[in-house]
């Protein structure tokens, strides 16, 4: 009886495991079968966006990915949008990816796994009042909002892991209104690492500013921060407390410049150029301790600092912090 039983629990067993890596091996096929289906409705997708909230969004290879380490997640060659009166798009990805754990969706946590991109721009058109060209289209296209949401579906809440995010290259510009020229950061491999929202962030990248073709600084900065508020994503995306606030003012949503003695993003980075600013800037700190008692390592650098006063460049110069506190 016992070697009976013990054949059926053998066989019970054998059938569980086939049927587990069956359904593993569903789960990593699946791409391939829904990525076909999702590039047919590409055209449908930009369609919808653009009669939603008149935007110009153009996608190129849609799909679908899994992983070994179950993630799950989209993909895209190349991911853009405008808005229809700027001359070029505000936003543009190229081979961007993003995944969600699938595990701590049993906790009911939405844990977010990595954000990649091959390459990253956006750029904001500033008009002469130093209000930016996006914030038109906002006013004119905004809709009456529905009731606000206070949470997730199905009883699920945002973690505070936050993804790991890499870039390979990226550019960030002002262009001005009057004469296109353009004010921009740029450079290579942005990182954020070890991002819990109430507990560490971790920031490593290097690149350059460059403001109408003038080299303003060259960066490399690391940065491994431990002092975070103590705060939850999921209550700061739906405050429970919001309702029965009252709405700010058309007029107060977003100031305007009026007052022509007043500087505008432009005119800052303008007056920059015209005096020869110049610094190169590598830091590599950690932080940690509390808000009030920072503990601080490592180094900050400036060099080749300079400045022109009345149109005469100063001598360059040379500064170095070393910050020296416990071990974090």
């Amino acid at each position: 009886m016992k070697i009976k039983n013990t054949s059926i629990l053998k066989k019970f067993f054998i059938f569980c495991c086939i049927v587990l890596i069956s359904l593993y091996g569903i789960y990593l096929v699946i791409p391939y079968i829904l990525t076909p289906i999702a590039n047919k409705y590409i055209p449908t997708i930009e369609k919808t966006v653009k009669d939603t909230c008149g935007l110009d969004i153009k996608i190129e290879n849609l799909g679908f990915t899994t992983s070994a380490n179950f993630h799950v997640g989209i993909k895209a060659q190349k991911l853009s949008i405008a808005i229809p009166d700027d001359t070029k798009p505000f936003f543009n990805v190229q081979d961007f990816k993003g995944d969600i754990k699938l595990l701590p969706l049993i906790n009911h946590q939405v844990e977010f796994g990595v954000i990649r991109a091959k390459n990253l721009e956006g750029s904001l058109t500033v008009k002469k009042d130093g209000t930016l060209l996006i914030q038109d289209f906002l006013l004119t296209n905004q809709k009456e909002s529905s009731e606000p949401l206070t949470s997730l579906p199905f009883g699920l809440k945002l973690s505070n892991t936050l993804p790991n995010i890499h870039i390979g290259n990226y550019k960030f510009a002002f262009i001005d209104s009057t004469d296109n020229k353009s004010y921009y950061i740029q450079g290579d491999n942005f990182d954020i690492t070890d991002f819990i929202l109430d507990k560490k962030i971790k920031v490593t990248t290097k690149g350059k500013i460059i403001f109408d073709e003038q080299l303003i600084s060259n960066f490399d900065i690391k940065i491994f921060n431990k002092i975070m508020p103590n705060v939850q994503l999921d209550d700061l995306l739906f405050p429970k407390d919001s309702i029965g606030e009252t709405e700010p003012k058309a007029e107060e949503e977003i100031p305007t410049m009026t007052n022509p003695s007043q500087y505008t993003l432009i005119d800052i980075f303008k007056l920059a150029k015209k005096n020869n600013l110049r610094a190169d800037i590598q830091a590599n700190i950690k932080v940690s301790g509390t808000f009030k008692n920072p503990i601080q390592n490592g180094t900050f650098e400036v060099n080749n600092m300079s400045v022109a006063v009345n149109n005469k460049s100063l001598p360059t110069s040379y500064a170095k912090l070393i910050f020296k506190g416990d071990k974090t």
